[in-house]
């Protein structure tokens, strides 16, 4: 499954892209961005992907890794 694939199945996943990106852009140190990433984003990501999320074709360390790979990149930590 491509990352268009898993954002058709699970829309939401477009708001944590954004609060990335937004977060990206921001005048916070790499410590900071790391621990918003940590408390905030990963958490929320974990919800809609992986083994914790209520979509069964979601719930597998493939979509997982895919999308945990890309916000990792799109936010450059």
């Amino acid at each position: 499954m491509n990352l268009e694939e898993i954002l058709l199945k699970e829309p939401r996943l477009i708001s944590v892209m954004a609060e990335v990106f937004t977060v990206k852009n921001t005048p916070l140190s790499t410590h900071e961005k790391d621990r918003y990433w940590y408390q905030i984003l990963k958490p929320r990501m974990m919800r809609l992907v992986g083994f914790n999320c209520d979509n069964p074709e979601l719930s597998t360390s493939e979509v997982y890794d895919k999308v945990y790979q890309f916000l990792i990149n799109l936010m450059d930590i």
